[in-house]
């Protein structure tokens, strides 16, 4: 029996081996699946891009974890503020605002509720999890043609709306007074257009931000300068051109008493700097690199002609900035041009700013340069001085050694003559005592 049991214990120990094997081999690819899970996560907010793995009954992609969703959401929300303003626009007769015509009432109406209905079926397909979310899944995956088709949809539709209903003819233009069509309109055109940034950066691509900061020197702020100063220039054209047909009477009444020089002021103002922002983006753009691969860096006199063009563009926006929006100015309504002015007013200063820190920091090196300099040629000077004492001390310990030599020849030169003069006196006395011994026997014979 015990032979037996020991047999049947031996059998035993490969099955139990084999179980726990399966359970490790079980826990280890609960684990990974479940690793995998949190970094799709990660990739979907990381921006990069996701594998779909077909294979698998479950999906590896899950879309009411992208981030393009909450873009989605977004437009819902105000393309439903939107609609809601546009059906009501022509009714405010109570209040302030200009009572809308019918053909824009139907024009808001109609981009609203377009944006509306798409988006409403977009977000229902990301949270779907019925069999066919693979399907939604193939055409809203990252770097899918299709969302990207929808986006750029958006993207135009909106950017095309807000320059008609937000100018100065438009349903909610300057002095119009309605708000909320004004505001939902652009929220609904900057989420098309974060949205769009959102789909890229999921696809693997740089975002505008990272884009913008890949530029070098001050290149970033000139690029927005640029864009702001030349919609400013726009919304100051449309206020001209159309404020005394088209727009409110507020706005009639109000620019029937602006001067001329203040548009003259203004447009020129606006009109210069465009150049001017263009001009330092091209030349960042045609900057031969380094021989490592960096952007060379600016010449003295280029950094001097920037700075001086920077204060000219401060000095030129910051009056124009208090004459326009303040009431009695061109753009002292709340409309596009109340904002874009303050927009490039902000951009412009903020340019200015970065010069100026830029070139206190290169104020900074220098000094710490001609500091180092200066220590180094003061370490030269006293390593020069601490050499020429070091001569001086071997050059009086060498005196001190020849004279101590000389003493020690003239003691041993005395010495030898005072043995020489003993010897002498030695040898005269012992010839004294001879003598002397000579003369005792004769002096003891006579």
């Amino acid at each position: 029996m015990t032979a037996e049991n020991s047999n049947n214990i031996n059998k035993s120990k490969p099955s139990i081996l084999t179980q726990s094997s399966e359970a490790a081999a079980t826990a280890i690819s609960t684990k990974s699946d479940k690793s995998n899970t949190r970094e799709e996560a990660k990739d979907e907010e990381s921006g990069e891009p996701e594998e779909d793995d077909s294979s698998e009954d479950t999906p590896a992609i899950k879309l009411y974890k992208s981030t393009r969703l909450k873009g989605y959401i977004t437009l819902l929300l105000a393309s439903a503020i939107n609609y809601s303003s546009a059906t009501q626009s022509d009714s405010a007769i109570l209040n302030s605002a200009v009572p809308a015509t019918q053909g824009q009432k139907n024009y808001a109406s109609a981009v609203s509720m377009t944006t509306l209905v798409i988006t409403i079926v977009i977000v229902l397909l990301h949270l779907d999890p019925s069999p066919l979310q693979k399907l939604w899944i193939t055409a809203f995956k990252p770097n899918s043609k299709i969302e990207l088709g929808f986006i750029l949809f958006f993207v135009v539709w909106w950017v095309t709306a807000t320059w008609i209903q937000t100018s100065v003819g438009g349903i909610s233009g300057t002095g119009k007074g309605q708000y909320n069509l004004y505001f939902s309109t652009w929220a609904c055109c900057w989420t098309s257009i974060w949205t769009l940034e959102r789909w890229i950066v999921a696809s693997g691509m740089a975002s505008f931000k990272a884009f913008l900061a890949e530029w070098p020197n001050r290149a970033p702020s000139w690029i927005a300068t640029l864009i702001l100063s030349f919609c400013t220039l726009l919304t100051y054209i449309d206020l001209f051109v159309h404020g005394g047909e088209k727009g409110s009477a507020v706005l009639q009444d109000q620019l029937s008493q602006v001067g001329r020089a203040q548009w003259q002021w203004l447009l020129f103002v606006a009109s210069i700097t465009i150049p001017c922002a263009l001009g330092f983006v091209v030349v960042e753009v045609f900057r031969e690199q380094g021989p490592q691969g960096d952007q060379n860096e600016k010449s003295q006199w280029e950094i001097i002609l920037e700075g001086v063009i920077l204060l000219l563009l401060v000095i030129g926006w910051i009056p124009s900035v208090m004459v326009a929006t303040t009431p009695g100015g061109i753009a002292s309504l709340v409309g596009n041009a109340y904002f874009f002015t303050w927009a490039t007013t902000v951009f412009v200063m903020e340019t200015f700013v970065w010069w100026i820190h830029d070139w206190r920091r290169r104020i900074h090196l220098i000094l710490q340069q001609q500091q180092e300099e200066y220590e180094k040629i003061q370490e030269k000077v006293q390593k020069k001085s601490e050499a020429a004492l070091h001569d001086e001390k071997v050059e009086e310990l060498t005196s001190v050694t020849q004279v101590e030599q000389l003493s020690d020849s003239g003691k041993e030169e005395s010495s030898i003559s005072n043995e020489v003069e003993n010897t002498e006196d030695a040898d005269d006395d012992d010839e004294e005592i001879t003598t002397y011994s000579e003369q005792i026997p004769d002096s003891i014979g006579a």
